[in-house]
């Protein structure tokens, strides 16, 4: 027997069909919803340095592990110091808020016949060794101690360190070992590009985390205007040795760097 409105088999149908209209309408308006959402929020630009700086300085997560890799390319390994870990470990612990502690550890050596490394290929290498990832209650950087950078450094310096995504970093030995002198060992260099490539990925400067006062260099942008900051442009390639020798010690983060992190919830 057909229903009709009277009925109540027909009530229960034009029931039916208009909750399915309403359902059918609120889909429609969840798509449009999402779409709309999609346009205006642009996604985030994880794969840029700076662009992941809260989550390794503030304490949105609670701990912080840096991962350190290694090259050993035809029997030469560049595997750095402990000393430099440790180090690298203090600064970054006196500086990001991490409640459930800071760790900086040695990850894997990785075999390679590459004598030099572009972006492309660290990002290959990352890809295939990286162990640390970002999750649950723990942000994660990537660094590997690479032999040589493949691309030219400001001034004729060479690069010594490069921060290439947004969690991830590159330290190239063999010019920090050219480089070293008796008064400046290799493990000094070591210890000062890691902390600078680490400060890229803070933020540093006015590359993610916005600047509390001026102290960018026009003329390095990215960089600290001040020789005794970590931040300094020359402590990323081998002209650090002269500023080193000249009597500077530019191994820590400023006081303006300090204020730029504990803007963003850093200490």
């Amino acid at each position: 027997m057909k229903g009709d409105a009277s009925s109540p088999q027909g009530g229960v149908g034009l029931a039916n069909g208009n909750r399915r209209l309403v359902l059918g309408a609120l889909v429609v308006v969840a798509v449009v919803a999402a779409v709309l959402v999609v346009r205006i929020a642009p996604p985030r630009l994880s794969d840029t340095p700076g662009s992941n700086a809260r989550d390794f300085v503030s304490g949105a997560y609670p701990k912080l592990v840096v991962e350190v890799d290694w090259v050993d390319e035809g029997g030469t390994s560049y595997k750095p110091p402990p000393a430099v870990l440790a180090f690298l470990e203090q600064r970054i612990g006196e500086r990001a808020t991490k409640p459930g502690g800071v760790s900086v550890t040695f990850g894997n050596a990785i075999a390679t016949t590459k004598s030099s490394f572009s972006a492309d290929d660290l990002r290959a290498l990352e890809g295939t060794h990286r162990s640390a990832r970002t999750g649950g209650d723990t942000a994660a950087i990537w660094i590997v101690f690479a032999n040589r950078y493949s691309e030219g450094g400001a001034g004729g310096s060479t690069v010594i360190g490069v921060a290439y995504a947004g969690s991830s970093a590159a330290i190239f030995v063999a010019p920090i070992r050219d480089a070293a002198t008796f008064l400046v060992p290799a493990e000094t260099i070591e210890r000062i590009a890691a902390v600078h490539e680490v400060g890229h990925l803070f933020g540093l400067v006015n590359t993610g985390t916005p600047m509390v006062a001026p102290h960018e260099d026009a003329a390095h942008p990215g960089h600290s205007s001040n020789p005794d900051s970590v931040m300094y442009w020359q402590a990323e390639g081998t002209d650090l040795v002269s500023l080193i020798a000249g009597g500077r010690n530019p191994d820590n983060f400023d006081t303006a760097d300090s204020a730029d992190l504990r803007a963003i919830g850093g200490k």
